[in-house]
């Protein structure tokens, strides 16, 4: 005998959540059409799900297993989706609050409404998927531009520990979340480019002997010339000599940045950023408290559900958005034995510390894991906060310097240009 978990529907349509003591899935699901109840999912103590549902004969019973996505392995997990974050959060928004009413996963999918083209697409899709006795992240890992693979990961860890609901909940608010910071640092990103198109402006303008001394000698040159051409000779120097230049320069870095937000989305390009960043100062603290937090909570919350720890783990290590950090903990999966504890996952990946393992060590020795995980999630969390602040006033200050720096060096230009422009304005005269 064994303790299987289950999810049915009832005759309303009702979805109910429990557990079952029984010797074997099918008796479990025997059981349930018993009781008048449609078998949806039976998860085993290791994992192994059986997808039941009533096809005409009384407890009929379909088995499979639930699988890591398909795409996870593929594709880095933090590859920033083709949809904005706001129409995602609105879209996992409705389908947390549908799913959380009762209603089953299929008709919950029939009920959103967007207005996202790309999202429209999906959604006929995953009806159909999920019509055939399929789970929802293997839907979503489908269509990895679209549900990037942590998210999918989410979802999976929430079917595996039969807390669907919560995990749509907690993805609908990350997205939310990443809407309002895009929003935020979007600020910072115009105010950055402005500022690098202005320099290739800026800089040569600044020479003041270059553009002006062409004027000069033409007035010299020409007693009867008034403001207006000496002006016009003036501007016409300045295109002929200076702006089409810039022109060229600012056209360049504007299609670099284009092939950019291309070239990121590339798998090892991607890896090899997210590498970069969490070595670099600052916001690579931030990025390592946020992926380990996230990493924490979804294993605390597949430990309390009871799920294997090869299993938890392997389910957790796609959810953190760092594709480096992702790496490390899915081949500590693979690098120690499935039935090994918590505390030999965390010092086989090398990304946590030396209390961190402890911590993990004292929770299995005591029996309370769950519990030490929430506890290291939580800390992570305040962690991530606390320097998301400490980033956010070194962007602010950088960019003040930036400007200062760079408002500097070009008076500066501007004074040494006037310098030489009167020295040789003189000069002509005298001579």
């Amino acid at each position: 005998m064994a303790l299987f978990r289950y999810e049915a529907e009832d005759k309303t349509g009702k979805v109910l959540r429990g557990v079952m003591n029984a010797g074997s899935e099918q008796e479990v699901a025997r059981n349930l059409t018993g009781m008048g109840y449609n078998p949806r999912m039976i998860l085993d103590p290791s994992g192994r799900q059986s997808s039941a549902r009533n096809t005409g004969t009384a407890g009929a019973l379909r088995t499979g297993i639930i699988q890591q996505p398909s795409s996870a392995t593929m594709v880095p997990v933090s590859v920033q989706s083709e949809v904005h974050p706001a129409a995602l959060a609105v879209f996992f928004r409705q389908l947390s609050t549908l799913v959380k009413s009762g209603r089953p996963i299929i008709q919950s999918s029939t009920d959103i409404i967007t207005r996202n083209h790309k999202l429209q697409r999906v959604l006929g899709f995953m009806q159909e998927h999920l019509q055939s006795g399929k789970q929802l992240s293997g839907a979503m890992s489908a269509f990895p531009n679209i549900f990037p693979v942590h998210t999918t990961a989410s979802v999976w860890a929430g079917e595996l520990a039969g807390k669907l609901d919560i995990a749509l909940d907690e993805i609908a608010s990350d997205f939310e979340m990443e809407a309002s910071e895009r929003r935020y640092s979007m600020i910072g990103r115009v105010l950055g480019k402005i500022s690098a198109l202005s320099l290739i402006f800026a800089i040569p303008a600044s020479n003041l002997a270059t553009l002006l001394m062409p004027g000069f000698k033409a007035a010299m040159d020409h007693p009867d010339y008034g403001p207006k051409q000496v002006l016009l000779n003036i501007i016409t120097t300045y295109v002929r000599t200076t702006l089409w230049k810039s022109v060229i320069y600012s056209a360049i870095l504007i299609i670099a940045w284009i092939i950019w937000g291309y070239i990121k989305r590339i798998p090892k390009v991607k890896r090899a950023t997210d590498g970069m960043l969490i070595r670099t100062p600052i916001w690579g603290k931030l990025h390592r408290y946020r992926a380990l937090c996230r990493f924490m909570h979804v294993l605390d919350g597949l430990y309390s559900a009871g799920i294997a720890p090869g299993t938890a783990w392997e389910a957790a290590s796609l959810t953190p958005r760092n594709s480096e950090i992702a790496e490390k903990l899915r081949l500590a999966r693979n690098a120690v034995s499935p039935d090994a504890g918590i505390a030999q996952f965390f010092a086989a990946s090398g990304v946590f510390d030396t209390d961190d393992i402890g911590m993990a060590n004292a929770g299995e020795k005591s029996g309370s894991v769950p519990d030490v995980l929430a506890k290291m999630s939580s800390t992570y969390a305040d962690k991530a906060a606390s320097q998301r602040t400490i980033a956010r006033a070194w962007s602010v200050g950088l960019l003040i310097w930036f400007s200062i720096i760079l408002t500097g060096y070009i008076c500066i230009r501007m004074l040494l240009g006037y310098i030489k422009l009167a020295f040789d304005a003189a000069g002509m005269v005298g001579g």
